[in-house]
């Protein structure tokens, strides 16, 4: 486990997003949100869902031949560290907003649940067992108070948009220092 977050890659360029979302279960995990059962969601959204999968995946390993690292403790520990803490260490044109991490959280925790609903088939796909589902529901344990530790920061950045927009509001003296001049 890593003593201090660091900041996330950089996202991954276009060739390596291909290669990701070309990996099997990935594919069944983007059809499986479309379909009855994964709540038949939109295929934009169903792409979304997978695309921050993908960026999740990529921030573990830069060419992953499995999804398998997505479960794995201590990398749950690394994107904790790096992704999500390490967020802060970004400037503020590249910082995620607390709602996009919570998107992340979302769509990592939708994956969680695909693997559990659909391993029979992931276990065609790839090497999956009993080990990796005691992983995947320790994982989906942990991912649960993750979206109330980025409630802090949803709820500053709300009282921060508030104060601009008020700050941003014409007031009766901009009326009238408009009516008062040239332009008018």
């Amino acid at each position: 486990m890593l003593a201090e977050p660091r900041a996330p890659k950089e996202d991954p360029d276009k060739d390596t997003r291909k290669a990701f979302k070309s990996l099997p279960v990935l594919q069944l995990f983007k059809h499986h949100l479309k379909d009855f059962e994964g709540g038949s969601r939109k295929p934009q959204v169903a792409k979304d869902h997978t695309r921050r999968v993908c960026r999740l995946l990529y921030e573990i390993d830069d060419h992953p031949s499995s999804v398998k690292p997505l479960w794995d403790s201590n990398n749950i520990n690394y994107l904790k560290n790096n992704f999500f803490k390490g967020n802060d260490l970004l400037g503020e044109e590249e910082k995620r907003q607390p709602t996009t991490l919570k998107a992340y959280i979302g769509s990592l925790r939708l994956f969680f649940q695909f693997v559990i609903a659909r391993q029979e088939e992931i276990r065609k796909l790839e090497d999956f067992g009993d080990a990796d589902l005691r992983l995947v529901n320790s994982a989906m344990a942990r991912l649960e108070t993750w979206p109330k530790a980025l409630a802090d920061a949803m709820n500053k950045r709300k009282a921060d948009i508030r104060l601009r927009d008020v700050d941003e509001k014409l007031c009766v003296k901009d009326y009238e220092a408009f009516f008062h001049s040239q332009r008018d």
